[in-house]
């Protein structure tokens, strides 16, 4: 009767193992490199047609708030801003009066305004840095694994 041995495939078990666990260990490089990636055009698209930039503190204000792994090969990362007035930037909408019965703010020429209501038109900054940063994450992605499966 004839047969054969098989060698070294727990060897060759032990490198796979190691190999997913370094592309693992790379997408994690990966989304956070993206993320920020992501945060510096969000904040660069501030420089054009999104909120104009008065004290800087909503530009500073975005940050990778969360890089998880979700599950097996899925994984999220949250970037916004941290200050209240975000959202209202980046989606426009009306603002009323909470503690008060108006609305009251100085503008930058030092004149007071009172109204019972504001609106403010969308100033997007986060979509357009998204948008820019999407062509790039493959490059992203591409480093982050190349240099996992290099080391």
């Amino acid at each position: 009767m004839a047969g054969f041995e098989v060698s070294g495939v727990s060897g060759f078990d032990a490198g796979i193992d190691a190999i997913q666990d370094a592309v693992r260990a790379a997408t994690q490089v990966g989304v956070s490199r993206g993320a920020a990636l992501i945060q510096n055009m969000a904040r660069l698209s501030m420089n054009g047609p999104g909120p104009n930039v008065r004290t800087g503190t909503l530009r500073r204000s975005i940050e990778v708030l969360e890089v998880a792994e979700l599950g097996a090969d899925t994984w999220q990362a949250r970037i916004a801003p941290t200050v209240i007035y975000g959202r209202i930037q980046e989606l426009g909408g009306t603002i009323h009066p909470v503690r008060a019965n108006m609305l009251s703010w100085v503008d930058t020429d030092g004149n007071r305004h009172f109204a019972q209501q504001v609106t403010l038109r969308p100033r997007p900054y986060m979509k357009p840095g998204l948008d820019k940063s999407t062509p790039l994450l493959v490059d992203v992605f591409r480093a982050a694994w190349g240099e996992a499966l290099e080391a």
